[in-house]
């Protein structure tokens, strides 16, 4: 679920809510607070909790 601020006299009560319906590749921007952060999905700012945040890094394999 990402949240952003809303535009007066162009958002209606949801257009600020947006549910995604599989995951997202978006840039993160800053924390702001313990469990909320900030980044650009699509050219905009949404506001999203930390848990939800997944690196898109690969994961390392050790073969032993």
């Amino acid at each position: 679920m990402l949240h952003r601020q809303r535009i007066p006299n162009r958002d209606d009560l949801f257009s600020n809510w947006w549910m995604t319906s599989a995951p997202q590749i978006a840039l993160f921007l800053k924390f702001l607070d313990q469990n909320k952060c900030a980044v650009v999905l699509d050219g905009q700012n949404w506001i999203i909790e930390t848990k939800y945040v997944r690196h898109n890094t690969m994961e390392n394999s050790y073969v032993g």
